[in-house]
């Protein structure tokens, strides 16, 4: 599986630019799950990842979240955020699916 980074209308990652903000340590959590993700798939489970609601997931690493979803080969990281609560934001959730429908659409 391949991992993919959701880009607005005028190329722009929110997810790269999240990361790129992270400490190394952050960072180097954030990247085993990925590794994890892009090599085993749809069989990594928690605590690894998590299924938010419909076609949305969740990396967890810590308290850095990355809402997702797979399409074809691919998963397609959709936007990212530290988690300060115990649910993951209702806004949050919005913006993934509104980005999924966009990727979606423009694919």
């Amino acid at each position: 599986m391949r991992i993919e980074f959701y880009r607005d209308g005028k190329g722009q990652s929110q997810v790269e630019k999240f990361l790129t903000s992270l400490s190394p340590a952050e960072f180097s959590k954030v990247g085993k799950v990925l590794d994890l993700l892009e090599q085993a798939g749809e069989l990594v489970k928690e605590p690894f990842v998590k299924s938010i609601q419909g076609k949305i997931w969740e990396i967890r690493a810590k308290a850095i979240r990355i809402l997702y979803f797979r399409r074809e080969d691919s998963f397609v990281l959709l936007n990212a955020f530290r988690k300060t609560t115990p649910q993951t934001p209702e806004n949050e959730k919005k913006l993934a699916v509104s980005r999924m429908n966009d990727y979606l659409k423009r694919s």
